[in-house]
Parts: C-alpha cells; sequence; structure tokens
C-alpha cells in the first residue's frame, strides 16, 4: 500500500518537474519573436543596403582609376557622384517627360486601340473575352482603368523614391564603406575577419562584373526596342523602350515581361508587325543571353540559363523585384563562399570537384596573388613550422604597423593577430610616434614608406636618433622601387607591395626565433610551457 503511495507520489511530482519552466526561457522565446519581427519589418531596407553595395563595389573601380591619375579620393567620388546626378537629372528632366507625353497619348487613344484589338481576335476567343472586360467607353465604369494606373503610378513613384535611396547609401559606402567594413569585422575573431575580408575580395568582381554587364545590356536592350518599334510604326516606341531597358535588369523573366505590352501594342498595326517583334525581340534576347553577357561577365559570372532562371523566380517569390535583381551575384559566389567558408567541412576533394564540374574551370582557380586571397594561401603556408607559431603566441609579442592605407593595416592586423601577436596600428608618421612613446613593449614596426603628415623614412630617421626605439627593427612596405635607397638607411627588410605574407611571415617569425633563441628552447624543453603552446593548436 505505502509503495503504490510512493510510486503515484512520484508520478506526480515527476509530472510537475516536465511542466516546470524556467523564467528564462519565455525571455529567449520573446526575444526570438523580437528578432523575427525586426527582420521581417526591415528585409526591404537590407534588400535596399544589398543593392548599395551592388552599385558602390562597381563604381569603386572607377574611383580607383581616378586616384591612379594621382588625384585624391575625394575628388574621384566627387566626379563620379556628379556625373551620377547628371544621368539620374536626364532621366528625369528629359526622357520621363517623353515617356510622360507619350503615356498621355497613348491613354486618350487607349478605346480606339482596344476595339482595334477586339477586331483582330476571334469574339469568342480568350483574348477577346479578356479585352472586353476593360474595354473603355462611355458606359464603362473608369475604376477598371483607372485605378489599376494610379496604383502603378504610386508604384513607379515609390520605386524611384527608392531608387534614390539606394544611390545615395551607395555615395555614402563609397566614401566610407571601407571604415565600415573594417568596424563592422572588428566584432569577430582574426580568423573570422580573415574569411571575411578574402570573400570581400573575391565576390568584388563577380558584383561589378554583374552590375556593369546589366548596365550595358539595359542600354543595349533599349535601344535595339526603341529602334525596332520605331521603324514598324508601333505606338509609344519610346515608353515600350524604357520599359524594356528597365526589366531587361531581371534576365529571362524580365524579356518575357517586356514582350507582352510591346506584342499588344504591335497588334494594333498588323498581325505581320506583331509577329516581326516577337521575332526581333528573340532574336535579341538570345544573342544578349548567349553572346552578350558571356562576353561581358567574361569568367566572372557563369551560370546557366535554367539556373537563372529559377534563381530569380524564387527570389521574385519571396523578396519582390529587388531580391530578383540581386540573387544573381549571390548565386554566382556560391563556388567562392563555398571555397572560403564551407570547404572545411566539405573537403577540399569536393569543392574541387564542384568547381571542375564548370565549363570553365579556371574560374575559381586563377593564381590570384596573397593580397587578393590573404586567406587561402597564407593559412596552407609550409615555410615555417606550428612549432614556431606555438612560441609566437606564447611571447605575445607586440607589433605596430604604421601605414596611411586602411585595408592595409586591416589586412595585416587579421593576420598578424591570426599568428597570436598583439598588433598596433598608426596612419601616419607622427601617429606612430606617439604610439611609440605610449607603449614601450613594441618588438617590430611594419612601415609603409609613402604617407602623409610625416613619411616613413622621416619616422626611421627619428626612432633611430631617440634611444628607447633605435633597436626596435623595422620592415618597410614599398610600392616603389625605394629598395636600396631603403636598405642603405638601415632597415632590417624592404618588402613590395602586394604584400607576400608568406615571405612577410617567414621573415617575423625568423627574428623572433634568432632574437628568443633561450625562450624557445625551454619552451621545447619545460613541460608546463609545452602544455600551454600545444593547447593553442
Amino acid at each position: 500500500m505505502n509503495n503504490s503511495r510512493q510510486s503515484s507520489t512520484d508520478s506526480q511530482f515527476s509530472e510537475r518537474r516536465q511542466f516546470d519552466v524556467a523564467p528564462s526561457f519565455f525571455v529567449k522565446i520573446a526575444l526570438f519573436a523580437l528578432v523575427i519581427f525586426l527582420v521581417l519589418k526591415l528585409t526591404k531596407l537590407f534588400l535596399l543596403f544589398f543593392v548599395a553595395i551592388f552599385i558602390a563595389v562597381s563604381l569603386n573601380p572607377v574611383v580607383t582609376s581616378i586616384q591612379k591619375l594621382k588625384l585624391p579620393r575625394s575628388f574621384a567620388i566627387g566626379v563620379v557622384t556628379f556625373f551620377l546626378g547628371c544621368s539620374l537629372l536626364w532621366v528625369g528632366l528629359v526622357l520621363a517627360p517623353v515617356i510622360y507625353s507619350q503615356l498621355q497619348v497613348f491613354m486618350s487613344a487607349l478605346p480606339d486601340l482596344q476595339h482595334q484589338l477586339i477586331s483582330e481576335f476571334s469574339k469568342d476567343g480568350i483574348v477577346s473575352k479578356l479585352l472586353n472586360r476593360f474595354t473603355i467607353n462611355g458606359d464603362t465604369d473608369p475604376n477598371l482603368w483607372l485605378n489599376p494606373a494610379i496604383t502603378f503610378l504610386q508604384s513607379t513613384m515609390h520605386g524611384l523614391s527608392e531608387f534614390f535611396v539606394v544611390i545615395i547609401m551607395a555615395v555614402y559606402l563609397l566614401i566610407d564603406g571601407k571604415r565600415a567594413f573594417v568596424w563592422f569585422s572588428d566584432f569577430f575573431s582574426a580568423p573570422v575577419r580573415l574569411k571575411l575580408r578574402a570573400t570581400a575580395a573575391q565576390t568584388s568582381p563577380v558584383i561589378s562584373a554583374y552590375v556593369s554587364a546589366q548596365l550595358i545590356s539595359c542600354i543595349l536592350c533599349g535601344l535595339f526596342a526603341f529602334t525596332i518599334l520605331t521603324a514598324f510604326n508601333v505606338p509609344a516606341a519610346l515608353t515600350l523602350a524604357a520599359i524594356a531597358a528597365i526589366l531587361d535588369i531581371m534576365p529571362v523573366l524580365g524579356f518575357l515581361m517586356a514582350l507582352v505590352p510591346a506584342l499588344l501594342l504591335a497588334l494594333t498595326v498588323s498581325p505581320a508587325t506583331a509577329g516581326v517583334i516577337v521575332i526581333g525581340y528573340a532574336c535579341y534576347h538570345a544573342f544578349e543571353v548567349y553572346v552578350l553577357l558571356p562576353m561581358i561577365y567574361r569568367r566572372n559570372l557563369k551560370l546557366g540559363t535554367l539556373v537563372v532562371l529559377l534563381s530569380i523566380l524564387v527570389a521574385f517569390t519571396l523578396g519582390g523585384i529587388l531580391a530578383a535583381i540581386a540573387i544573381l551575384p549571390v548565386v554566382a559566389s556560391y563556388p567562392i563562399i563555398e571555397r572560403i567558408w564551407l570547404a572545411k567541412y566539405l573537403g577540399r576533394q569536393v569543392v574541387q570537384k564542384h568547381s571542375f564540374s564548370k565549363v570553365d574551370t579556371d574560374l575559381l582557380f586563377d593564381p590570384l596573388s596573397m593580397w587578393n586571397d590573404p586567406l587561402l594561401n597564407f593559412a596552407e603556408s609550409k615555410m615555417y613550422n606550428h612549432a614556431d607559431r606555438h612560441i609566437l603566441k606564447a611571447l605575445n609579442k607586440t607589433i605596430l604597423i604604421v601605414d596611411d592605407d586602411l585595408d592595409t593595416r586591416a589586412l595585416l592586423k587579421d593576420i598578424l593577430e591570426t599568428e597570436g601577436f598583439c598588433v598596433l596600428e598608426a596612419g601616419d608618421g607622427q601617429d606612430g610616434l606617439e604610439y611609440l612613446k605610449r607603449f614601450h613593449n613594441v618588438g617590430l614596426i611594419l612601415l609603409d614608406y609613402k604617407m602623409p603628415v610625416m613619411d616613413g623614412l622621416t619616422f626611421f630617421e627619428k626612432i633611430r636618433s631617440t634611444d628607447n626605439t633605435k633597436n626596435i627593427p623595422v620592415v618597410f612596405l614599398s610600392a616603389d622601387d625605394d629598395r636600396i635607397k631603403l636598405v642603405n638607411s638601415g632597415a632590417e627588410e624592404v618588402i613590395r607591395k602586394p604584400v607576400d605574407f608568406d615571405h612577410l611571415m617567414n621573415l617575423i617569425h625568423q627574428h623572433y626565433k634568432n632574437v628568443n633563441t633561450d625562450l624557445s628552447a625551454s619552451i621545447v624543453t619545460d613541460p608546463q610551457l609545452v602544455q600551454k603552446t600545444t593547447g593553442l593548436l
């Protein structure tokens, strides 16, 4: 009897325990729901920002080309922004009024055009029935065509406002995008920062190729449509050409969407004209997909037509037009993402198999320089052994980077912190001197030669004339042929930009290995230090 009561009590207790949920569980659920809510609300903004990144990445090579003329980056960005603004003004003040006037003429002639279209088809046909539903005459409810027209106008104005927001964000990214990227990547560990940097470096050509190719193809598509429609006297030729140019942003799907209004208006001329327009549009589409775009994309964007169509349809269904525009470079960048982020889990053989299954196998295996692909090449370096890495991590040495280029500093910092160094950054020689006054544990200086405020050679002479810093080894980083001059000045080494990270790290490892021979020996023999360094693998 007592046993049955005990078992009953235990059963009730276990049942109560099953429903005993900690309050923190509900807090986590609420936070998760809040995150989902914010993601859903901000999806449109994220897509706009995504498109702005595409535009900024595509304009950056133009800015860089202007900078090569020895002009400041601010001036180069100003020139690009000026021409971009002029283009938008031309569209708004010249092209848009002409299209608007054509639309007015088209809307006033719409009843006659509809009657003409109906006469071209059988009265019992599907097309005639559809057209009869929206026939415009004196007895027809104007809301049948007026409301859709107003909705279309509102959508157009909303799209234009979003486009201007995208342009503003793109200009901001040109101005301060690099600094924002470095700020964002600093939230992650050094190995993850390297992966982020490698991903950005390798996907940038893909994005740039996509945007530039789409811009060229849209312009050519609009010119072709305007030419053929004007040649066959199709009404509203300029408006239809503008529609074709805009919709051409979405390959394959955009062609079908642009063909429908062109076909309907071509039928008002004659069925033969409609047939010629369909054939002309189809021929141009085939030329664009199989000749023009591959020639423009070259090796930066290789996607099959089926992949393009499915990607656009899925993206359009989930996120609308913006998602459809942004999906292609994301899909084309998957092999890069797989190689950088997933190779550890998939294995190199799987990654190589995927890449070699492409038509152009050198798409993923171009001989990229260390500068463009720091992680994938440097991480597999065999120039120095792993014991050296354990020694350096145990030593916890500090290296000062003095360079005015933000990209160079950030990349060197990521590499060095991955290797276990403490890193200080200075934007010019004057800042470098201030760091040396505040920090007395700097064991090595990586120094750029040409910098504003105080160049590298002046900085080098100043630290050599000071007792506290005269013995700190200095490695110059130079893009010019100044090797002999810098070596004669007393520098340890001169490394030419773009930096060969294997050579740089081998030099640093050899330096610290020689300087700390006694300490390195003790690491090998001391069991506690061996255990400590082994745990850093």
